[in-house]
């Protein structure tokens, strides 16, 4: 909002790596969540190409319409989750992430759990 009062086009978009809507897959086949169906490792994998995918169509987005993409959840989001996961898939991560352009600026919100609820 600020940045189209400063005359700008931007536009706010969400990165989602897919838990919630593998989460409810799972629960309708009777696992409480995706990790209980999918396995760890190719959970960690599917969420990481579905945020590569999002990602890749945001970007796409905004340079088609010649906007300023405000993204939640970005490389640095994903890569900050797979070392607090100590995840072996950083390498990989990191790989098929290269592609993307560094972001202009990062911020870093911090928030109690309880909050994080409205981006999801």
């Amino acid at each position: 909002e600020w940045l189209n009062s400063q005359g700008l086009r931007a536009q706010f978009v969400k990165n989602p790596g897919g838990r919630l809507r593998l989460d409810k897959i799972a629960r309708g086949l009777g696992r409480p969540h995706a990790i209980s169906l999918l396995g760890r490792h190719v959970f960690l994998v599917t969420e990481v190409l579905v945020r590569w995918v999002m990602i890749a169509r945001a970007l796409l987005w905004s340079r088609l319409s010649r906007r300023i993409g405000v993204m939640d959840r970005y490389t640095n989001c994903e890569y900050a989750v797979i070392r607090a996961r100590r995840d072996p898939g950083e390498r990989m991560t990191r790989a098929l992430y290269a592609v993307f352009p560094r972001p202009d600026v990062t911020f870093l919100l911090a928030a109690a759990p309880t909050a994080r609820r409205w981006r999801t």
